[in-house]
C-alpha cells in the first residue's frame, strides 16, 4: 500500500460548526494566510518568539526578582551598611588658585574644581587611611572590626575572593591576599568615598561600615587625619618653594642685566641713539615729499590740459592771428610745464632717497626690537617670580587649615544598603534580560523553524497559521461557507488535495482530517510524509494543492526548501502551502 493514504469519507452533517482553529497568539486563524518572505520580518520573528516562551521568560523573571528580594532581605536583617557621612570644606593656598589657573584656562573647569579633586585625591590614599587606623588603634576602640557577617553573606563573600584571587592570577600569575592591618586599611579605603559640590569647595566625605557608630568615627578621623598631613607637608613644601623661588629670582636678575648690556652694545655699533625719533623724523618727511610729489604732478596734468586745448584751436588761431594776450597765456603755459617736470622729478629723487633710508632703518630696526623684547620677557619673568615669592610667604605666615569641618559625621539611624526595593527592581530586570538572552541564544543556535518568519523566509510558499488539532475525536461537521478553514480559500477546491508532514505522518493525518471536516464535499484528500514522495507517480492525478506541514523547532529550514523544490519539480504549477501543526492530547479543545 502506498505510504499515501487517501482518508475515508467522513461524516458530512452541517448542523453544527466546527470551531476555527487558533494560531499560536490565540486568534482564529481565519484572519488569512500569507506569503513569504513577510509576516514581519525580524521584530516579527523575535516577538512572535517571545510570546511562545512567555512561560519560560515570565517564570526566570520572577525567579530572578524573588531571589534578589530574599537575598536583600536576608542581608539587611543579618549584615546592614551604615554610611555616616562628614561635610568639609578645602581651605586653598593663593598659590594653589594662581597655579590652577593656567590650567584651566583652556578647558571647561574652574579652580574650584581642579583643587578639590586634587584633595579627594590625597583622602582617598593609602597614607590617609593609614593615619586613620594608627588612630583607632591608639584610642581605647582599638582597630575597626567588621561585626561577623552571616554565613550567606560570608560563603558569598568568600566567592567573589576566590573569583577576584583567579583573575589576579590569570592576568600577572599570583594572588597576594592582604592580612593583618593591611587587611583593614584595604577595607577603609573601600569603604570611603568623597564626593564635592560642583563649582564649589566642599566635599562631602562618606564612609560605609556594618556598624553605624565606627562609620561616623572613621568619617570624623578621616578629615582630621588628611588635615594633620596635610598641615605637616605644607611647611617643607612652603619652605621648599619658597628656596626655589629666591634661586630662579637670581637667575631671571642676571638675565635682565646681561639683557640690558647686550642692547647697549648694540646701539652703540650701530650709531643709534634714538631710534624711535629717526624712524618718525624720516616718515613725517616722505609724507610731505609725497603730498608735494601729489600736487605737482596734479598741476603738471592741468596745465598738459590746458596746452592741448590750445593746440586744438591752433588751426582757426593762425587764420585770424594771435593776439599779445593769448601769446603771453601759452608762453607762461610752457614755461611752467617744463618747471613742474623738472619738480616732479626732483621730488621723485626725494621720496626714492628717503624710502632707502627708511627700509636701511628698518633693517637695523629688528635687532634691536629683539633685544628689548627679550628685556622685557625678563622683566615679566622677574615679576612673576616676585609675585609668586609674594604669596608663597603670605599663605606660610597665615598658615590657614587645608580642611574645616562643616558639618561633622553621626552615627545614621537607618542603614543605607541593601535597598530591597532597588534590589528587587534591579534583579528582575536582570532575569528578565537573562530569559531574553536565552530564548534568543536558543533560537539562534538551534537553527529550527520555530515561528511564521522562519516559513515565510523559506522560499515562496503561502504561509498558513498554525493548526491546533486534538490527536483523537474528529468532530465530522464543517464550516460555513463564508469562514474559509484557517483563513486559506485555497482548500475550497473539487481537485484533490496532499498533506505531507516533514517528520510525522500522524500529524499529516490529522490536518487532513481537520480539512475534510470542514469542506467534506471534497472525498479526495491525502496525507503521508514528505520524505516518502521519491517521483511524480507517487503524487494523485489533477492534484490541486500541496500543503506541507511540520511542528514548531522541529525542522529546519533547509528541510523545508528541499521538500518544496521537489514537490514543486514533481508537480509544476500546483500551489504549494505550508504550516505548523500542534497535536493536542486527547480529550482537549482546540484553541
Amino acid at each position: 500500500m502506498s505510504f499515501i493514504d487517501k482518508l475515508p469519507a467522513l461524516p458530512s452533517g452541517r448542523g453544527d460548526t466546527l470551531p476555527a482553529l487558533r494560531t499560536a497568539t490565540g486568534r482564529a486563524t481565519a484572519a488569512g494566510a500569507s506569503r513569504g518572505p513577510g509576516t514581519g520580518g525580524p521584530v516579527g520573528h523575535y516577538l512572535e518568539l517571545f510570546r511562545q516562551n512567555l512561560r519560560l521568560v515570565a517564570l526566570i523573571t520572577v525567579a530572578a526578582g524573588l531571589l534578589a528580594t530574599l537575598f536583600a532581605v536576608y542581608k539587611l536583617a543579618t549584615n546592614p551598611v551604615y554610611i555616616a557621612a562628614a561635610t568639609v570644606t578645602v581651605q586653598p593656598t593663593e598659590a594653589e588658585l594662581r597655579f590652577t589657573q593656567s590650567y584651566v584656562r583652556s578647558s571647561p573647569y574652574d579652580s574650584a574644581n581642579v583643587v578639590t579633586q586634587s584633595h579627594m585625591e590625597y583622602l582617598r590614599s593609602h597614607e590617609v587611611a593609614a593615619r586613620v587606623y594608627r588612630t583607632l588603634v591608639d584610642r581605647a576602640s582599638g582597630a575597626p572590626q567588621a561585626t561577623p557577617k552571616p554565613p550567606l553573606v560570608a560563603a558569598l563573600s568568600q566567592v567573589k575572593r576566590s573569583v577576584r584571587g583567579a583573575l589576579h592570577w590569570m592576568n600577572s600569575g599570583r594572588f597576594v591576599e592582604l592580612e593583618g592591618p593591611e587587611a583593614v586599611i584595604a577595607d577603609i579605603q573601600d569603604a570611603t568615598s568623597v564626593s564635592m559640590i560642583e563649582s564649589s569647595f566642599i566635599m562631602r566625605i562618606s564612609v560605609g561600615w556594618n556598624d553605624p557608630e565606627t562609620a561616623a568615627s572613621i568619617a570624623n578621623i578621616l578629615a582630621q587625619a588628611y588635615q594633620e598631613r596635610a598641615s605637616e607637608q605644607t611647611g617643607a613644601a612652603t619652605d621648599e618653594m619658597t628656596g626655589f623661588l629666591r634661586d630662579r629670582r637670581a637667575e631671571a636678575e642676571a638675565a635682565l642685566e646681561a639683557r640690558r648690556s647686550e642692547l647697549t652694545e648694540l646701539r652703540s655699533d650701530l650709531g643709534i641713539v634714538d631710534l624711535g625719533s629717526q624712524r618718525q623724523s624720516l616718515i613725517a618727511r616722505l609724507s610731505n615729499e609725497r603730498e608735494r610729489l601729489d600736487s605737482d604732478r596734479a598741476d603738471l596734468t592741468a596745465t598738459r590740459t590746458q596746452l592741448a586745448e590750445v593746440s586744438d584751436e591752433d588751426t582757426g588761431l593762425r587764420r585770424s592771428g594771435l593776439d599779445d594776450v593769448t601769446r603771453d597765456e601759452l608762453s607762461r603755459a610752457r614755461l611752467r610745464e617744463i618747471e613742474l617736470q623738472e619738480s616732479v622729478a626732483t621730488r621723485d629723487r626725494i621720496v626714492v632717497d628717503l624710502e632707502t633710508q627708511l627700509s636701511r632703518l628698518a633693517s637695523v630696526e629688528a635687532p634691536l626690537e629683539a633685544k628689548q623684547e627679550e628685556i622685557l620677557q625678563a622683566r615679566e619673568r622677574l615679576s612673576d617670580i616676585d609675585q609668586r615669592l609674594l604669596t608663597t610667604e603670605l599663605n606660610q605666615s597665615e598658615g590657614r587649615e587645608t580642611l574645616r569641618p562643616i558639618d561633622p559625621a553621626r552615627p545614621p539611624l537607618y542603614p543605607a544598603e541593601p535597598k530591597v526595593l532597588k534590589r528587587a527592581m534591579m534583579g528582575t530586570a536582570a532575569g528578565l534580560v537573562l530569559a531574553l538572552m536565552l530564548v534568543v541564544a536558543r533560537d539562534l543556535l538551534g537553527g529550527r523553524m520555530t515561528t511564521t518568519a522562519d516559513l515565510a523566509g523559506s522560499g515562496g510558499l503561502t504561509v498558513l497559521g498554525e493548526a491546533r488539532i486534538p490527536a483523537q475525536g474528529l468532530s465530522g461537521a464543517g464550516v460555513t461557507d463564508d469562514v474559509p478553514y484557517m483563513g486559506f480559500a485555497g482548500f475550497d477546491t473539487d481537485d484533490p488535495v496532499l498533506v505531507l508532514d516533514l517528520a510525522q505522518t500522524d500529524r499529516a493525518i490529522a490536518m487532513a482530517g481537520a480539512i475534510a471536516e470542514s469542506y467534506p464535499y471534497n472525498p479526495d484528500i491525502h496525507a503521508g510524509r514528505a520524505s516518502g514522495v521519491r517521483h511524480a507517480g507517487d503524487l494523485p492525478a489533477g492534484l490541486g494543492l500541496i500543503v506541507l506541514t511540520t511542528g514548531r523547532g522541529e525542522s529546519t529550514p533547509d528541510d523545508l526548501i528541499r521538500a518544496e523544490t521537489r514537490l514543486a519539480a514533481m508537480a509544476p504549477g500546483v500551489e504549494i502551502a505550508t504550516a505548523y501543526v500542534t497535536l493536542l492530547p486527547a480529550g482537549r479543545e482546540r484553541g
